[in-house]
């Protein structure tokens, strides 16, 4: 196991989740089982790497149901396989969202987490996180989104359109469904998310992705094409051919993901878990290594107003996408 960096402000014995939380909360880990989602099931390698993700996700979500400490959560989290973690932390963001909007009357967990050592290293997945979380929860998700002063809070919406894909996604295939209380921009990000459940629903199939997506509106394309990128990139295991598939068949939103792809490995390269599939990704869907791919969404990032709106999440990926909409050669 890992040595767990030390957390800003660790919390006392006992004060994360009450017991009768950690009762009612309990998810069953059939509940992300591909055969009970109705997933295809036509490549039994790709539903096991499913199953995986889903079980590591279950697992950072119930430890912190169950941690007495943001440290206790976060070396739980380390004992997860490296390739993995960063699921881990993405269940751990939503338990503690849920406790946090549970306990309205106590310190925030959550903001906390994020400012930790280990908490930033996953910032994106903590936050995508959170999206599981306000999915299931009453309110407003941008206005939960805004309540993290944060650029990355806007995964939260990301994260909202992965859930409702995941668990629902005979709601919205082929059909002109919304998800509530969204913004234009915020329906966007939400189209990012679910683009990014179809890699799980479809076993990363290319053919059956495009399918899907074709059957929506046209102006929804170039975001479930990002969504699909970013997951080709951090939950892999399609294949090169199967990652040439989707380039072929992606049509105008080339660049689209690409951008995709360059989330994903930022998140691994933060994450420190980048791996084999996401260097083989990013050679294929933007021509360089993932370690410049993540450099590309750095350089972006750099040049966007220090404003945290949403406007500037979309002005972030909007240069992301200028960039290789300039520099692939099949745009």
């Amino acid at each position: 196991m890992e040595t767990v960096p030390a957390l800003s402000g660790t919390t006392e014995k006992g004060a994360m989740a009450p017991w009768f939380y950690r009762r009612f909360l309990k998810l069953n880990y059939r509940a992300i089982e591909p055969q009970k989602r109705g997933f295809n099931l036509s490549h039994p390698d790709r539903a096991e790497r499913i199953r995986t993700i889903g079980t590591a996700f279950l697992d950072g979500y119930h430890a912190a149901l169950n941690s007495s400490s943001i440290e206790e959560m976060a070396t739980a989290l380390c004992e997860v396989a490296n390739e993995f973690r960063g699921f881990a932390f993405e269940g751990a963001g939503m338990g503690v969202a849920m406790i946090d909007y549970l306990s309205p009357w106590r310190p925030k967990f959550f903001p906390e987490f994020v400012e930790s050592t280990l908490g930033d290293e996953h910032v994106y997945m903590l936050h995508v996180g959170m999206g599981w979380a306000v999915a299931r929860l009453p309110g407003s998700p941008e206005r939960a989104a805004r309540r993290s002063r944060s650029i990355f809070a806007w995964l939260v919406l990301d994260g909202y359109g992965f859930h409702e894909g995941f668990f629902h996604h005979r709601r919205y295939l082929g059909s002109s469904r919304q998800p509530r209380s969204l913004s234009e921009l915020g329906t966007r990000v939400f189209d990012q998310g679910l683009g990014r459940s179809f890699w799980f629903v479809f076993a990363s199939d290319a053919p059956l992705i495009a399918q899907a997506i074709g059957e929506l509106a046209l102006s929804r394309h170039a975001d479930l094409w990002s969504g699909v990128g970013l997951a080709c990139a951090y939950a892999g295991g399609a294949g090169t051919d199967n990652t040439r598939q989707l380039i072929e068949r992606c049509g105008e939103f080339r660049a689209q993901l690409a951008q995709g792809a360059s989330f994903g490995a930022k998140a691994r390269q933060r994450g420190r878990n980048l791996n084999e599939h996401t260097e083989r990704t990013c050679q294929l869907l933007c021509e360089m290594s993932a370690e410049e791919a993540a450099a590309v969404t750095d350089t972006a990032l750099s040049s966007i107003p220090q404003e945290h709106g949403l406007e500037a999440y979309e002005a972030w990926r909007r240069k992301i996408i200028n960039h290789y909409a300039g520099t692939l050669s099949h745009v």
